[in-house]
């Protein structure tokens, strides 16, 4: 029987997890978490509210999300402070001993609010190279207290110099860490594709992480900020929702029609978050897009030693929200597909595996690799 592994879940940061691991000259820089007068909780840099924080609750998305927010815009106390969440959504130690009572082996642990703060610190070099920076050392103490069973995910930039990006690949391989998480985008305007990053992939490569987004997770947004100026909050928009995983969809078309998966074949890219749904119509645009442009042009952007689809079975892995019935988009894709909670977020389960189960259903002989032989197989 394989290992059961969740791959998506996370971990609320807490006040001073940037500032403490920062020297003393770049505490300036750290983002942190401050509560106000009402009682809520915001995640702030320099003095400045980037975002409103929560705690979620598993299965109640108004009370985690929208009646929060519309407590604190009505002048209203908060109902609960975020010092008062539950231990396995902030101690290593308590998440890691969970475990056994969820029945799971291993748990991949992203960011929490330390998803998207590359965004609000546009043109902030320093300040988000700082806080990745802490967020990483952070990340090799969860490891070491995981025990091996859990699994924090590393933090990248691609705006920054090579010397940079090698010494945080270096900490988090030496660390035992298996995942990097970046944003997917443009980066300064250029490709994921460009030259100038081989380095950066080569080096994934040689050290076996793999590189991972996670959707909803952006430095630089694929949709223009004037479709969703007016939204009520900038951090999750209406269009990000309704048009979910399209920044994911533009980079993976990158990478695979320009040629990363080709030049680094044993590369595995892991996709985290809902949705999967877009996967095989991806494929099948994938195909349709590059035979047509070079019957356009008469000649591609780069001559690809496979099929376009192809490189979706092999390259990419997937994590399936239990909604999304993931045995019907395997039919189409192949076994890329993989069991993520989203623990503790509202959209995810309270019990991760049991709930996670009852929602799928039989997955039949497809059962062990969907449940943690596809991870493990993916990170070897």
């Amino acid at each position: 029987m394989a290992k059961i592994i969740d791959a998506d879940s996370h971990m609320f940061e807490q006040p001073g997890l940037w500032r403490d691991r920062l020297p003393a000259n770049k505490q300036h820089l750290a983002l942190d978490l401050e509560e106000d007068a009402l009682g809520y909780t915001w995640l702030t840099h320099k003095g400045n509210r980037l975002l409103q924080c929560y705690i979620s609750e598993p299965g109640n998305l108004w009370d985690s999300y929208g009646l929060p927010h519309q407590r604190q815009r009505e002048g209203q106390p908060a109902l609960r402070r975020y010092t008062e969440m539950p231990p396995t959504y902030h101690i290593p130690a308590v998440r890691r001993d969970a475990l056994d009572g969820w029945g799971i082996d291993e748990q991949v642990i992203f960011p929490n609010w330390g998803l998207n703060f590359g965004w609000y610190l546009q043109g902030d070099a320093e300040s988000e190279l700082a806080n990745i920076t802490a967020w990483n050392r952070w990340a090799c103490e969860l490891q070491s207290e995981g025990r091996g069973r859990l699994r924090p995910t590393g933090h990248l930039t691609l705006r920054a110099d090579i010397g940079w990006i090698q010494q945080e690949l270096d900490l988090l391989a030496g660390a035992g860490i298996s995942q990097v998480f970046l944003p997917a985008g443009l980066v300064d305007g250029r490709r994921m594709s460009h030259p100038d990053f081989d380095p950066v992939w080569a080096q994934l490569e040689a050290l076996g992480l793999a590189p991972t987004f996670h959707i909803g997770a952006f430095a630089e947004r694929i949709i223009d900020d004037g479709w969703q100026a007016n939204d009520v909050i900038q951090y999750m928009t209406a269009q990000s929702l309704v048009m979910n995983g399209l920044d994911v969809q533009v980079a993976l078309a990158d990478l695979i029609l320009n040629g990363v998966f080709d030049r680094f074949p044993e590369l595995v890219w892991i996709v985290a978050e809902y949705s999967v749904g877009w996967l095989p119509e991806l494929q099948l645009r994938l195909d349709v897009g590059f035979d047509f442009h070079f019957q356009v042009t008469a000649k591609n952007n780069f001559d690809l030693a496979l099929r376009p689809s192809e490189y979706v079975n092999r390259n990419l892995r997937c994590v399936s929200f239990a909604t999304e019935q993931p045995q019907k988009v395997m039919d189409v894709v192949g076994d890329i597909l993989m069991f993520g909670s989203d623990f503790p977020h509202a959209e995810g389960q309270a019990d991760p595996l049991n709930d996670y189960q009852a929602a799928v259903g039989d997955m039949g002989g497809r059962h062990e690799n969907f449940y943690g032989g596809t991870w493990l197989t993916a990170l070897a």
